[in-house]
C-alpha cells in the first residue's frame, strides 16, 4: 500500500518546488519514479529506482527523448529543502550506454529517509540544461544480517564480555599485591563476587542494547 503513494508524493513535491510539473508517472505497485521534462533545449525521460533500504543506492537512468546526442550527463542527490539543497555535493558523471548514445545510467547514495531530489545536468550540441526530479526516499524493508556475520559478532561480543569480567576479577584479586605475593582466600572470594556483579551489569547492558536495536529496526 505504501508503494502506491509514491506518484502522489512526487506530485506533491513538485508543487512544493513552485514549478510547473512536467509529465510524471509511475507504475502501480512500483516505487520507481518516472519523469519526462525539459532540461534547457533537451527533452529528457528520467527514471529513478529508489533503494529499498535507507541508506541505500538509487539507480538513475537518463534518456534523451529527441534526436540530440548528449556529450555529458551528471547527477547529484540533494534534500528538497534545507542547507543541503543549497550546497549540493560534487555531481557524479553518468555512464553512456554502449547500445544507445542518448541513454546514460548512474547510481547515487540516499543517506536518510525523506524528500530528496535528483538534479540532472546535461550538455550537448545545443548547449546545457538542468532538470530536478523529486524522489521520496522511504525504506521498503529491513535487510537481514548474514548468518556468518551474525555468528562472528556474537562470538566477538562474548569475548568482550568475558574480557571485562576477567579484568574486574583480576583488579580486585591482585591489584594491591606486591610482586611474589599470592591472594588470600577472602580476596579471591571478593574477586568472584566482583566478577559475578560485572557479568550481571554486562548482561544488562547487552539486553538494553538489543532492545534499543530492535526498536530502531
Amino acid at each position: 500500500m505504501g508503494r502506491r503513494r509514491f506518484p502522489i508524493a512526487a506530485a506533491a513535491l513538485l508543487a512544493a518546488m513552485g514549478a510547473s510539473p512536467p509529465a510524471a508517472r509511475a507504475h502501480v505497485g512500483s516505487p520507481d519514479v518516472f519523469l519526462e521534462g525539459q532540461a534547457g533545449p533537451y527533452k529528457l525521460l528520467v527514471t529513478v529506482q529508489p533503494p529499498q533500504v535507507i541508506p541505500g543506492v538509487a539507480a538513475v537512468e537518463v534518456q534523451a527523448a529527441g534526436d540530440d546526442d548528449l556529450h555529458l550527463v551528471s547527477i547529484v542527490p540533494t534534500p528538497l529543502r534545507g542547507p543541503g539543497a543549497a550546497v549540493p555535493p560534487t555531481a557524479d558523471r553518468a555512464r553512456p550506454s554502449p547500445d544507445d548514445a542518448r541513454r546514460f545510467t548512474g547510481k547515487l547514495w540516499l543517506m536518510s529517509p525523506g524528500s530528496w531530489q535528483v538534479r540532472v545536468h546535461v550538455e550537448g550540441a545545443r548547449g546545457s540544461g538542468d532538470l530536478a526530479v523529486p524522489v521520496p526516499a522511504l525504506p521498503m524493508r529491513t535487510k537481514a544480517m548474514q548468518r556468518g556475520l551474525g555468528l562472528g559478532l556474537v562470538a566477538l561480543l562474548a569475548f568482550l564480555v568475558a574480557g571485562v569480567v576477567s579484568i574486574v576479577g583480576a583488579s580486585v584479586r591482585e591489584a594491591p599485591l606486591q610482586p611474589g605475593e599470592t591472594p588470600e582466600l577472602a580476596r579471591r572470594r571478593r574477586a568472584r563476587i566482583a566478577q559475578a556483579a560485572a557479568f550481571v551489569v554486562m548482561a544488562a547492558l547487552v539486553g538494553v542494547g538489543g532492545a534499543w536495536w530492535s526498536g530502531e529496526a
